[in-house]
């Protein structure tokens, strides 16, 4: 009997990885997947690009993006919750090229969820197959799938998706009445990384589903037969031990606002009355339709499908049934709960608590919470699989049930899914492609709003010397006309040094100013403030040849919030060798928090990496598109791409095209 429940549980697993894997493949086509339409895509090869940059320059943590703003540098990673690119750019250490790495990173993303799914409801049902179905209910969810074949940008929020079933799973086994004491500091410790990473994720994601966190730590406490204040006090304990050991983005993300610019980010178009879902909170169509074209029907891909809705609300009846008859237990009464709630919160019902809570605006999109409805509707739908009873009463086997609604699920939304691609290869991903594309749409850093631009940068850049006078030496701008020039002699991701000579006086050299940046002349320490109505760095020579070094360092609230960091991932390293002692299948834990906290505690130096300025420099042979060759779209593909096969202008096709970037022609 155990052994046929093995196989079964084996063979659902493989067929759920399937399920993940099938999902993926649209990643895999030539390029990476366009998204033009709900999202820009090539903001995931800034990142990515930009987050290599820095760990091959040996900088932990990332907080700048060196040639983003059109090469003045952007605080981008200070402030954007940003896991899944330091996993992309660790693979491109392993010298995975960059496209290969993103979509590594995304595939895994939706194998992880999956697994993370089917291990929490395996512990809410206590049945195979009802765990296997609110997996494969979870994995081919349409905001999930959203997120990554419409909004491509929003790789973090995706990721989202991994953590908030496994954030549920690891508390309730922590807390589990029939777990071992010898077991508690395990359990304790990937209950906190797990915490730690949804945070570390997507701070929009996080903010939205911690109080449904505490409110499943609560129903867990409930459920507790004996020692309720030491179960909530262990459960309050994980948590806070996750919230430290995330302490190195989130403190200093929250403390240094007051450093950037964030007005347009929750105005306007972002502002949260714009995307309440009503009557178009689900789809009509029998087949999802993840186009976002306007064709007056006011549907929306950033909605349910109709087979999702179906099932949940199935499963939601079947759960409100139960309770009625009192034959519910408090885990099934948190997903009603949940359910009921991430829904509410969609439509203009929860416009009260928009209006009123602090934080909860930022959020900016009430259809986020379609991620957090996903989660719920999955494990609703898991309730339609008759679950092991000791009643005589005949009932058909889980398999026929929870086979055909997946299979209902899965076809809803993956037969419509064709998604465009760019076609551009790993080689396509450079520095003056990048900059090139900020230039084409006014985006900078991968924002389109430039929020986080630095404060004192009014107004904001639309070129630099790199975009204007390709390969020509960067430019410093005396303030007030003195004789001064100044050369770029080395420039890493984090560091400068210029060599300015002259008679003296005060000098912006090309990059935005940030708290953090600090001057040195001649190897003392020099002030250095941000140029009015340039938002440049300033600094004071004195007369004759100077050595300027710039450098990127910690302000003090980023020192200490990662060492707070430090000494929780420190403490994690104790309970883990601790807990190896007592029950060495623990060990087995040793190599992934000792990896968390080489993330946590790297202090490596930037000198290990020397980019040279031509390096970061546009050639001017990129910006002279060879005929029929290349071209840019600016509402379907505004990346630099290869088109050999002409441009598509409706009416015609343009097959070729010739100009020079050297020679201004008569016409």
């Amino acid at each position: 009997m155990r052994n046929s429940q093995s196989a079964i549980r084996n063979s659902l697993l493989a067929s759920l990885l399937l399920v993940a894997l099938l999902t993926a493949t649209p990643l895999w086509g030539p390029g990476i997947v366009n998204t033009r339409g709900g999202g820009d895509s090539p903001f995931l090869l800034q990142r990515s690009q930009q987050m290599l940059v820095n760990l091959q320059a040996g900088i932990f943590p990332v907080r700048w993006m060196p040639d983003a703003a059109y090469g003045l540098g952007y605080p981008f990673f200070s402030y954007y919750a940003a896991l899944p690119y330091y996993l992309v750019g660790l693979l491109g250490l392993l010298g995975i090229d960059l496209l290969t790495a993103l979509k590594l990173v995304q595939t895994l993303g939706l194998v992880t969820s999956a697994l993370a799914m089917n291990g929490w409801m395996r512990r809410v049902t206590r049945s195979q197959w009802a765990a296997w179905l609110g997996a494969v209910a979870y994995t081919v969810a349409p905001f999930h799938l959203v997120n990554i074949y419409v909004r491509g940008d929003s790789l973090s929020e995706f990721y989202a998706f991994v953590f908030y079933p496994l954030v549920l799973w690891t508390l309730d086994r922590l807390l589990s009445p029939s777990a071992r004491p010898t077991a508690s500091g395990p359990r304790f410790i990937l209950a906190a990384l797990a915490y730690a990473g949804l945070i570390l994720t997507h701070q929009h994601s996080a903010l939205i589903f911690s109080p449904f966190v505490l409110l499943y730590l609560l129903v867990l406490v409930l459920r507790s037969s004996s020692g309720r204040g030491r179960a909530l006090a262990l459960g309050l304990s994980s948590l806070a031990a996750g919230v430290l050991l995330a302490t190195w983005y989130w403190l200093p993300a929250l403390a240094e606002l007051n450093a950037v610019q964030l007005g347009p980010s929750t105005e306007g178009y972002f502002h949260y009355s714009n995307h309440f879902r009503s009557s178009n909170l689900v789809q009509r169509g029998l087949l999802f339709n993840y186009s976002i074209a306007p064709d007056g029907t006011g549907r929306t891909p950033f909605a349910m499908s109709l087979a999702q809705a179906a099932f949940a609300l199935l499963g939601a009846l079947l759960l409100t049934a139960r309770a009625v008859r009192r034959r519910i237990t408090l885990r099934w009464g948190f997903i009603l709960a949940g359910l009921l709630l991430s829904t509410a919160m969609i439509t203009p019902l929860s416009r009260p608590l928009w209006d009123h809570l602090p934080l909860l605006p930022v959020v900016q999109f009430p259809w986020r919470f379609l991620s957090v409805q996903a989660l719920f509707a999955a494990a609703a739908t898991a309730a339609l699989v008759p679950l092991r009873s000791s009643s005589r009463a005949r009932r058909p086997h889980p398999a026929l049930v929870a086979l055909p609604i997946a299979l209902l699920l899965a076809a809803s939304t993956l037969l419509l899914l064709h998604p465009d691609r760019l076609p551009i290869t790993s080689a396509d991903v450079t520095v003056e492609r990048l900059q090139l594309y900020e230039l084409f749409t006014a985006n900078i850093g991968s924002t389109i709003r430039s929020e986080w631009l630095p404060r004192e940068t009014v107004p904001r850049p639309f070129t630099s010397d790199a975009l204007v006078e390709p390969g020509a030496p960067l430019r410093a701008i005396p303030l007030h006309n003195e004789p001064l020039t100044a050369t770029l002699v080395t420039r890493r991701p984090t560091e400068q040094t210029w060599l300015v000579q002259g008679s003296g006086g005060e000098i912006a050299l090309p990059l935005l100013y940030w708290p953090g940046w600090v001057a040195r002349v001649d190897g003392e320490p020099s002030a250095a403030w941000a140029a009015p109505g340039l938002g440049y760095l300033a600094l004071a020579v004195p007369p004759g040849p100077h050595t300027v070094t710039l450098r990127l360092t910690r302000t003090p609230v980023r020192a200490a919030a990662e060492v707070v960091s430090l000494l929780a991932a420190v403490l994690l390293l104790f309970l883990v060798g601790r807990a190896a002692t007592r029950q060495p299948a623990t060990r087995n834990l040793l190599p992934a928090v000792l990896a968390v906290c080489l993330l946590t505690t790297s202090n490596l130096q930037p000198e290990t990496c020397n980019l040279q300025p031509e390096t970061c420099n546009l050639k001017p042979e990129t910006c002279s598109l060879q005929p029929a060759t290349s071209t840019m779209d600016f509402e379907q593909i505004p990346y630099l791409h290869s088109a050999p096969g002409g441009v598509d202008l409706g009416a015609v096709r343009l097959r070729e095209y010739q100009f020079s970037a050297e020679e201004l022609e008569p016409g």
